[in-house]
């Protein structure tokens, strides 16, 4: 029987913090690996946590728990991190069961997928985002309040502890892809040690995929050209939420000059580029017309719905507002830029007919949160977005 899912045996994801899961998707309440200040890499990956994980998955079941995320966005769009992940290394499955125990340890510690966060730097602010991965958000103290952010403003595993580079690099001879995400990749100084390590031992085949904002092409005098032009396989995901006014708001500090200009160069590269949509609450209205865009610039997109947090997610809204989205998606999910991702779009748009009871704390800290926005960022949901004016009013807005 194929596993559930291959990341137990091919990766790992620390957060600057120190604390160290098994991917990105999983419910970070429900399991922890251990922290990197006293806990090795080797340890994490081998961990009676781990070793369990490995176990479920290998019966062919995902944890209900743990695993939500995924379950949640497969339910919503009929895909996920599981699912990319399981395309990518379902390969190597039979390989790497023969080297797993009846119990889920392993004896073999080797990274086939890395997925690192080093650092939380970035420039921008965004709607589903929090310090922990967004040093402009943390260096408010009125928004490192709302998010209760203890940690410093910046902070990486390095600082956690400086022996985690050693390890890493020692762990992916074997390695097949790397994910450099964020903050903002090119923001990591980590992220050029890396890359310099990678040409050093002429593993220039490694597959690089960038989440990059599309701001910067260069950082403290290192230029991303010059070590992207290396590797033969890149693939870059140029996170983006919407255009203009509204693209500003959701992302703030993006810019529509600078993310095109950012593009152009990556396509004078001949790399594979690509947008990467969030869809939230606050966006789910225009995907439509956000997919058009893509299509104006000759991009593909990939559609992503945000589940958490809560109070941001795509499905948030009012019963009458819902149903207007999702006749709104329906409708033009049939125009000739929609159409390729017409399955897609029916799926979002019938997942949120489901009328799911909305906590009204939840409801109120969206309200914080635009309120916030409004006050520190001068940016005003109530006249960005009028089509949700209705909704707004459920908080007490008018």
């Amino acid at each position: 029987m194929a596993p559930a899912c291959m990341i137990p045996w091919i990766s790992l994801w620390p957060k600057p913090s120190g604390e160290v899961y098994p991917c990105c998707a999983v419910d970070i309440d429900k399991i922890n690996l251990g922290h990197l200040s006293t806990t090795t890499l080797e340890e994490a990956f081998k961990s009676p946590a781990m070793n369990d994980l490995r176990k479920k998955f290998m019966a062919g079941k995902l944890d209900e728990t743990i695993c939500k995320k995924c379950i949640d966005r497969e339910s919503a769009q009929g895909s996920s991190m599981r699912t990319m992940i399981n395309e990518s290394y379902m390969h190597l499955a039979d390989e790497l069961l023969a080297k797993t125990n009846e119990d889920g340890s392993v004896s073999y510690f080797d990274f086939k997928f890395v997925d690192f966060v080093w650092s939380n730097k970035c420039n921008f602010r965004c709607v589903h985002c929090n310090p922990s991965v967004s040093s402009a958000i943390g260096s408010d103290p009125d928004f490192k309040a709302f998010y209760r952010h203890t940690r410093p403003t910046e902070h990486s595993l390095l600082e956690v502890n400086p022996k985690i580079m050693d390890q890493f690099l020692d762990a992916i001879d074997n390695v097949e892809m790397i994910h450099f995400n964020g903050g903002e990749p090119f923001m990591i100084e980590e992220h050029y040690e890396i890359l310099d390590h990678l040409i050093k031992i002429q593993r220039t085949d490694v597959k690089l995929w960038i989440h990059t904002n599309g701001s910067m092409l260069q950082y403290k005098g290192r230029k991303v050209v010059d070590y992207l032009k290396h590797f033969s396989n890149v693939k870059i995901s140029m996170s983006h939420d919407g255009d203009g006014k509204r693209g500003e708001f959701v992302r703030h500090g993006y810019n529509d000059k600078k993310f095109l200009k950012t593009l152009k160069v990556f396509k004078e590269l001949n790399l594979h580029v690509e947008t990467s949509t969030c869809v939230h609450a606050l966006n789910i209205w225009s995907l439509p017309e956000m997919i058009e865009w893509y299509r104006s610039h000759d991009l593909w997109t990939g559609i992503n719905v945000v589940t958490d947090p809560k109070y941001i997610a795509y499905d948030i809204h009012d019963v009458d507002t819902k149903k207007i989205i999702a006749e709104k998606l329906i409708r033009e999910s049939n125009n000739k830029w929609t159409l390729p991702y017409q399955n897609k779009i029916v799926n979002i748009a019938n997942n949120i007919l489901r009328d799911k009871p909305k906590d009204p704390a939840t409801l109120a800290r969206l309200g914080d949160y635009l309120s916030l926005k409004r006050s520190n960022l001068q940016q005003d949901a109530w006249e960005t977005f009028p089509e949700y004016r209705n909704f707004f009013t459920t908080f007490g807005w008018n």
